[in-house]
């Protein structure tokens, strides 16, 4: 007998519906949204944190991706309350983005081993979202592994896989 939690089924739902959303939406075509000042301010700060969450995943440092995974819900908590701010039209895209992030966070800050790094990676998917879309510093790249199917958002050029140690070096720069 299958063991499904509800939260494991809205999470999936929320996914399907920000992929539908990322695909009809006109946000999809246009490029590099820009939204109010404040809320683009905020948007980075998650990015950075996710940064700082991908060197802690290289580095296995169990402390720091705690840390990190705390600061990144700190910042959409933060986002969301900005968001506000953003065209009423807008909102809900960047909402929903945030929202699966957030879930995902969530559960695998109580999980481990392959359910937390699954968590993490499609938490990862949202962030890549949020640098797919918004207009957010140049500094950071969307990378893809092609084995394992991953992506990530990092600073720099060559990028590592945060994800699977004995893929590091598979990663290509996206965008």
């Amino acid at each position: 007998m299958l063991n499904v939690r509800v939260s494991d089924v809205r999470l999936v739902l929320t996914g399907a519906c920000v992929a539908l959303i990322l695909l009809f939406s006109p946000a999809s075509f246009a490029g590099d949204l820009v939204l109010h000042s404040t809320v683009m301010r905020e948007l980075n700060q998650v990015v950075r944190v996710a940064d700082t969450l991908h060197s802690a995943l290289v580095s296995a440092d169990d402390e720091q991706i705690e840390i990190s995974v705390r600061g990144i819900i700190h910042q959409i908590d933060r986002v969301r309350t900005v968001a506000i701010l953003a065209k009423q039209h807008e909102r809900p895209h960047l909402l929903k983005i945030l929202e699966s992030a957030r879930d995902h966070l969530e559960v695998a800050q109580v999980a481990y081993g392959e359910e937390r790094r699954l968590r993490l990676q499609q938490a990862y998917n949202q962030v890549v979202n949020v640098v797919r879309i918004y207009k957010i510093e140049k500094v950071y790249g969307i990378f893809f592994c092609d084995r394992d199917k991953s992506s990530w958002v990092q600073k720099g050029v060559r990028g590592q896989n945060p994800f699977a140690l004995s893929l590091r070096k598979c990663a290509v720069r996206a965008k």
